[in-house]
């Protein structure tokens, strides 16, 4: 996957032709002309001139576009956020007289100096507009992700009932608690893939798999390709990247 050292603001053409990948960096899009079509694990959506999408690094994601479109395109490097980018989950935005403000500014920083002080220090600022402050059991969850996390005691910290908890769980991040626990478990192993040694085995009870065999089925449902092989494609990537 491709890493960036600095920002990259430009206009860019999509086609119907269905795009699938991932890269390392962050990327904010905004449609200027007709409609962009974006899958994520989280599923389907489309978005026009009146919303835009966050990316998240490393998410698998798919795009097309049926129709002639135009969208203005943020590739954000993980470092520009201080090292907090990566915990942003992808956000869908309905463009209010702020956003659109900074759309306007974005453009007029399209096909500038990468490393114009006006578009680092306005990426910086999206990133505050970014970050959102988590719920209390939301962050239970990132804190605890490799213990067993129990749902009564996530909805007592937010004194909710347990069904009507699972409910606004759901509304509040777009996931089930379960899935979105296996969601940070398995952000975890990538990253624990890709900067350490450990054994597949190893990693799997890190993150809270008691077994190897469930750890790697999951892994595949996730990002597409086993453990193994995503450690031996992605550091492949970074070495061919550096070399």
């Amino acid at each position: 996957m491709e890493e960036l050292t600095q920002a990259v603001c430009e206009k860019r053409i999509y086609t119907e032709e269905a795009n699938t990948h991932e890269h390392m960096y962050g990327q904010f899009l905004f449609p200027l002309k007709g409609l962009l079509s974006m899958e994520t694990d989280n599923g389907m959506l489309e978005l026009d001139r009146n919303h835009a999408f966050y990316l998240a690094p490393s998410r698998r994601h798919t795009f097309s576009s049926s129709s002639c479109n135009e969208c203005l395109t943020l590739d954000i490097p993980s470092h520009y956020f201080s090292g907090s980018l990566t915990s942003l989950e992808e956000q869908y935005i309905d463009l209010n007289e702020q956003w659109k403000s900074i759309r306007y500014l974005l453009l007029e920083e399209a096909y500038q100096d990468r490393s114009s002080v006006a578009l680092t220090q306005l990426v910086r600022f999206i990133g505050t507009k970014l970050k959102k402050k988590r719920y209390a059991s939301v962050q239970y969850i990132h804190d605890h992700y490799a213990s067993k996390v129990d749902l009564e005691l996530l909805a007592k910290i937010e004194h909710y009932h347990p069904s009507y908890y699972s409910a606004w769980f759901k509304k509040v991040t777009g996931k089930k608690v379960s899935t979105y626990i296996h969601h940070v478990r398995l952000e975890e192993s990538k990253r624990l893939l890709l900067e350490t040694s450990c054994s597949i085995t190893n990693i799997s009870q890190e993150v809270g798999y008691e077994y190897p065999s469930s750890f790697t089925r999951l892994f595949v449902q996730y990002t597409g390709c086993s453990p193994q092989h995503y450690r031996k494609i992605m550091k492949l990537d970074k070495k061919e990247l550096h070399s």
